[in-house]
C-alpha cells in the first residue's frame, strides 16, 4: 500500500526535482551515489533505504521502462517523459498504477490519497 498526502506524482519531491533522479553509471560511482543521496536529503534519507535504492537502481531502471513507464537515463540519472512543468511525476504513478491493474493487483487511486 502506498499512501500520499497529495495527489498521484504531485509529492514535493517529485514535482520540485521535476523528476530527475540521480543514479549511479556514467557519471557517479554507486560509492558517489549513496553519499551525495544522503548527503541531499539533508538528514531525512534512511541509509538501509538509500544502499537498496544504489544497488537496483540498474534493475529498477529496466523494470521501468518493462512497465512503459517513459523514463530516459541521461548523463548522471534518468527522468520520466512527459508535460512540463508539472506532469512528469503524475506519469510515472499512472502508468504504474495502469499496470499493476493489467496484471489484476488491486489499485485504487484516490485524491487526494493514492492507495
Amino acid at each position: 500500500m502506498v499512501v500520499s498526502k497529495f495527489g498521484p506524482g504531485f509529492a514535493t519531491c517529485t514535482t520540485v526535482s521535476n523528476t530527475s533522479f540521480r543514479n549511479s553509471g556514467s557519471q557517479f560511482s554507486k560509492e558517489e551515489h549513496h553519499f551525495l543521496t544522503l548527503q541531499t536529503g539533508q538528514g531525512l534519507n534512511e541509509s538501509e533505504l538509500v544502499d537498496a535504492l544504489v544497488e537496483l537502481w540498474g534493475k529498477d531502471v529496466k523494470d521501468f521502462k518493462k512497465m512503459e513507464v517513459p523514463i530516459e537515463e541521461k548523463y548522471g540519472g534518468s527522468y520520466c517523459q512527459g508535460k512540463l512543468p508539472f506532469f512528469r511525476g503524475p506519469t510515472i504513478m499512472k502508468t504504474l498504477a495502469e499496470y499493476a491493474k493489467n496484471i489484476n493487483i488491486g489499485v485504487d487511486l484516490r485524491q487526494p490519497y493514492f492507495v
